[in-house]
């Protein structure tokens, strides 16, 4: 009998130490009616009598209302009884002690019962372990709950039931134990036992949200074989958005028939997108055309970024003659194409003369049969042969552009003109620019800066100048810029890399002093706010290019990999990789950048394809390459991680001069100290850097108004807000009044540089309605607007190498100055 005196001398009067609520009317009643029946002297037998005690502590612990101190002490009356009478408790009196004490909270006294009953050979039953976990759970317990665990696999291993299963994996789910609850899922799956449709909702659930997109479609799988998913078909849904985010194809084409097709469940518009994203890159053209059919079809807005997913798909499975009548219907439909759109087609067949031959047979066909060319698919042909240096095929596809009925446009031109540059045809591009004067066709900006470039490959460059002179003339934007740029960086590289130095691409300081004669004075000149300009050298851009190698975007992946080589190493990295992404998905982002040991991984991670970005915008954008020719100031809020650190390094250097000196102020929230001291490293090292460049970094929130952010705001020649703008704006006042007093602090004629994502992301909700964030600067009366994308593509290109997969971005550009 020593185990029941443990039971009410120990365990209850503990319990009773504990407290709880007190029991009042007929709660209390009731138990006092319990005992007297307890103790009623007309027991036939000992069995007989322990079932009619345990019937009523059944009833004690099921009695709805009854709580707290009484329900304790009339526990401790009935246990006391079963003493007097001799008789030994079993596992039915045991389970309802212990459910009393899980009733009351005092879930540890119902643990030393349970302990009582392994110590003197009771067996648990399943229903004992079920009560105390859930119990355990309730009060996040989780020490004791992981006591319980290993109690019970350790004592009724196999007989543990789907429901139970169900309770503890949602508790590990809850608790973030993703691995422990997909280890305890795949075990009872081992063990015979058919989980409940719940339990793998959960499972694909954690599975997703810690970024174990695979994991969660290979569940689904698995849970199509053991349950019925038809009773929560949404879960499709949440598996496509996964298998569309880690852009497999597989998993995405599944999910998508099941959601779409089987359960006509209708995805939102960005998960369509990200289909199409996965259809174009794996050439899926059925997959494509269903989401097409499922915009039309709800009545959605089919544009240009639907149409070139779906044109890609054509391109990667070779159906060219399908993707240029695709351009022509996109035409039709008001929807024109635009010159990115059709860059997929020159990717396959840039390579392949017979490829360029066989796609302009395919114009011609499309042409017999009646159906428009559109003049992109004609561009295009004549882009791969301008790529390919082939002149020739590409004047013969110019000149059979009115065969197929179709009107060469400025692109038309200017594409004509790039093959014309790789092959040094000055003549034939004199050609090209006099048939567009009689076409009616205006030259821009970039036919003149072509025909400099070109002009460029005569021994004199009496010709380029002219066209200059003919720009200024005309009061093109950028023409003073594009004297030096084109006659010296744009030479440069055409000289370096075709490897001809004394053809006609070398300048010398007399032959570029013809410029001084056409256009006023050169050289160094004072902005609007007196900071020093200057242009690039050409001598300095050709002997310091030749850092990035024949393979410039691969260099700065090269440089990125030897900064975070550590990190990639780590055995680590993999693990906190996957809880960045974790809280990615949950949009916690203070938990990502406040964590030090996130960052370095976030870094190797990320920054590659905004780094590759960002040295396309400063080096490709004019505006942009003359700041970084001279001495300018810049401050960088939001970029700890390194993206513009590495970008502007690489682009400075087709913007080397005698002058060149950067000062990069960069700031974050983080403590990006570290990590940006090995990337600058890494690109000093690798790019030769001394001291054109210079860096240094504040830990801080650029949302505080503080002295130092005005004085930074105040000497800065250029600020940059560089996917930044988006996440500052969720706090919606404070990033108003950062603007305001951007706006306000800024330097005459100093330069605000956003680029911000294109989609959704950018959308600002004012007055019930949604802006692109881009509207409030451009509203602004004090800033002037310098160059405006509203959507832009930068793909990078497919001979790169990473540890990462690396993502295309789709970006808008504002560059202002302050008036």
């Amino acid at each position: 009998m020593l185990a029941l005196g443990y039971v009410c001398r120990s365990c209850l009067h503990g319990a009773l130490r504990t407290g709880g609520s007190r029991l009042r009317g007929s709660g209390r009643r009731f138990v006092s009616a319990a005992v007297r029946q307890i103790q009623r002297p007309d027991r036939k037998s000992s069995s007989s009598s322990l079932a009619q005690y345990n019937k009523h502590l059944g009833l004690l612990r099921r009695k709805p209302g009854v709580a707290g101190e009484d329900l304790l002490q009339q526990t401790l009356k009935e246990c006391t009884s079963i003493k007097r009478a001799g008789l030994q408790p079993d596992l039915s009196t045991y389970e309802s002690l212990i459910a009393i004490f899980c009733k009351v909270g005092s879930v540890r006294e119902g643990m030393k019962t349970l302990e009582e009953m392994l110590q003197f050979s009771i067996e648990p039953s399943v229903s004992i372990f079920d009560t105390l976990l859930r119990a355990a759970a309730s009060q996040d317990m989780m020490n004791e709950y992981n006591q319980l665990l290993l109690l019970l696999q350790t004592n009724c291993q196999s007989k543990i039931t789907p429901a139970i299963y169900q309770h503890i994996i949602q508790v590990m789910c809850q608790h973030g134990d993703y691995e422990r609850a997909l280890n305890t899922l795949h075990a009872a799956i081992d063990q015979g036992i058919i989980p409940t449709l719940a339990t793998f909702v959960q499972v694909i659930r954690a599975s997703i949200d810690n970024m174990e997109h695979k994991e969660a479609y290979a569940l689904l799988l698995k849970a199509e074989k053991l349950v019925d998913l038809s009773e929560y078909p949404k879960i499709y849904l949440e598996c496509l958005r996964s298998a569309a985010d880690d852009l497999s194809h597989e998993a995405t084409q599944s999910c998508w028939k099941q959601t779409v097709t089987v359960y006509q469940i209708e995805p939102d518009e960005g998960t369509c997108m990200k289909v199409l994203h996965v259809a174009g890159q794996n050439g899926d053209v059925e997959l494509a055309n269903a989401v097409i059919d499922y915009y039309v079809t709800n009545g959605f807005d089919v544009g240009e970024p639907h149409f070139a997913p779906l044109l890609q798909a054509y391109a990667k499975s070779g159906q060219i003659k399908s993707a240029f009548e695709l351009l022509a219907f996109m035409r039709e439909k008001g929807v024109p194409p635009l010159k990115e759109t059709a860059v997929p087609i020159y990717h396959q067949i840039r390579n392949d003369p017979s490829a360029i031959d066989g796609a302009f047979r395919i114009l011609e066909e499309l042409h017999r049969d009646g159906k428009d060319v559109d003049v992109t698919a004609l561009n295009i042909i004549i882009h791969a042969c301008a790529k390919a240096g082939d002149v020739q095929k590409a004047m013969e596809v110019y000149h059979g552009a009115r065969d197929i009925g179709v009107i060469p446009n400025r692109d038309t031109y200017n594409s004509v003109l790039d093959a014309c540059i790789a092959a040094k045809q000055p003549y034939e591009a004199k050609v090209i620019i006099d048939d567009m004067h009689s076409a009616g066709v205006s030259p821009d900006v970039v036919t003149y800066g072509k025909m400099v470039v070109v002009e460029c490959t005569r021994s004199d460059y009496e010709n380029a100048f002219n066209y200059l002179s003919e720009m200024k003339r005309r009061r093109m934007a950028n023409a003073s810029m594009m004297s030096k740029d084109s006659v010296e960086a744009q030479i440069g590289a055409l000289s370096l890399h075709s490897g001809d130095a004394a053809n006609g691409a070398t300048t010398t300081k007399d032959e570029l002093s013809k410029e001084t004669a056409l256009h006023s004075k050169r050289g160094k000149t004072k902005s609007s706010n007196g900071a020093t300009r200057a242009r690039p050298s050409l001598e300095l851009v050709k002997e310091r290019i030749k850092c990035l190698g024949k393979n410039p975007e691969q260099s700065i992946l090269n440089v990125i990999k030897l900064a975070c080589y550590s990190t990639l190493s780590s055995p680590s990295y993999e693990t906190t990789l996957q809880s960045i992404k974790a809280a990615f998905y949950q949009r916690d982002y203070l938990s990502i950048f406040s964590n030090p040991s996130n960052l370095p991984v976030y870094t190797a991670a990320y920054i590659p394809g905004r780094a590759l970005c960002y040295y396309h915008i400063f080096k490709d954008e004019p505006n942009l390459r003359r700041l970084l020719a001279g001495q300018t100031r810049i401050f960088l809020p939001g970029s700890g991680s390194g993206s513009e650190l590495i970008g502007i390094s690489a682009a400075m250097l087709w913007a080397s001069s005698p002058d060149q000196q950067i000062s990069l102020h960069m700031q974050d929230i983080g403590e990006w100290d570290g990590v940006l001291q090995d990337l600058e490293k890494a690109a000093r090292s690798s790019w030769n850097l001394q001291d054109q460049i210079t860096c240094t970094f504040e830990q801080g929130d650029i949302l505080e108004p503080t002295d130092q952010r005005k004085s930074e705001i105040q000497q800065a020649k250029m600020i940059t807000f560089m996917f930044v703008l988006n996440e500052l704006f969720k706090d919606k006042s404070r990033a108003i009044r950062l603007i305001q007093d951007v706006i306000k602090d800024m330097a005459r004629g100093s330069y605000l540089l956003v680029v911000d994502s294109a989609g959704s992301f950018s959308h600002l909700q004012i007055g019930g309605k949604q802006y692109m964030v881009y509207f409030l600067l451009d509203a602004l009366k004090e800033l002037e607007t310098v160059v405006s994308y509203d959507a832009k593509w930068y793909r990078f290109p497919d001979d790169l190498t990473y540890p990462v997969d690396l993502q295309n971005m789709r970006y808008f550009l504002r560059l202002y100055r302050k008036m």
